[in-house]
């Protein structure tokens, strides 16, 4: 499987930043207040990122078979 580069950034950027930020900021906010299923949500949001963490690294692994010699990790 291979990813454009839009959509490697865009899912990278999901997976490492905007997954664990919500289901932290939800904990929190859910603890504070009361909003139900606070440890679910979070949870929820911990198993979508390590799915996407999974479909980068692949995408990653695949880039790098077919452009050897250059580092995906350069271009983002």
């Amino acid at each position: 499987m291979y990813l454009p580069d839009k959509t490697y950034r865009i899912l990278k950027w999901t997976a490492i930043i905007a997954l664990p930020a919500t289901g932290a900021a939800y904990l929190g906010i859910a603890a504070a207040t009361g909003l139900p299923h606070g440890s679910t949500v979070a949870e929820v949001c911990v198993v979508l990122g390590t799915f996407l963490g999974t479909l980068i690294g692949v995408s990653s692994r695949n880039w790098s078979k077919s452009n050897r010699g250059t580092d995906r990790e350069g271009i983002d």
